[in-house]
């Protein structure tokens, strides 16, 4: 059995996606679309697993407690292109509350182990003095960040943690 962890759609904006989607079938006549119902975000692929483990992967994720985002649907495009698409995709932004349930997710599902004394602070107001104030005292400090920024011309390029 596949398994991913994922969130589900507000029911206005599967109306929205269905609705594009309608309007892209004529030119692709012959694509297999995903059912509406279907679509989702996804927050970890957990791959083939074992029928037996379902219910204790369940109850370690219920544990999981997360405070409200804001996720907003963008872009749109196609992979690997437009003319050979294999891969309708929508571009998430969200909030840094959206990486830290992801990184949640990781960390009960032992993907990555969870300090004794593990604190999480965010800074998600997405503005540049997130990045050029407190991400250079984490990096002195060798603290694993994750910094949500909006997208700017000023944005440099991050080091990537490990």
């Amino acid at each position: 059995m596949r398994l991913f962890v994922a969130l589900d759609i507000d029911a206005a904006i599967r109306v929205q996606l269905a609705q594009f989607v309608a309007g892209l079938r004529e030119f692709a006549p012959d694509v297999r679309w995903a059912r509406t119902e279907s679509l989702h975000v996804t927050l970890k692929f957990i791959g083939e697993t074992d029928p037996s483990q379902v219910a204790a992967i369940q109850q370690s994720l219920g544990e999981i407690r997360a405070a409200s985002m804001e996720i907003r649907f963008r872009e749109t495009g196609f992979f690997p292109t437009a003319r050979s698409a294999r891969v309708f995709w929508v571009a998430v932004h969200a909030d840094a509350g959206l990486a830290a349930l992801a990184e949640a997710v990781e960390m009960v599902r032992g993907a990555r182990p969870m300090a004794a004394k593990a604190i999480a602070v965010t800074f998600d107001d997405g503005f540049r003095d997130a990045l050029v104030r407190a991400y250079p005292i984490l990096e002195r400090a060798q603290v694993p960040a994750a910094v949500c920024t909006r997208q700017t011309p000023w944005l440099p390029r991050l080091k990537p943690w490990a």
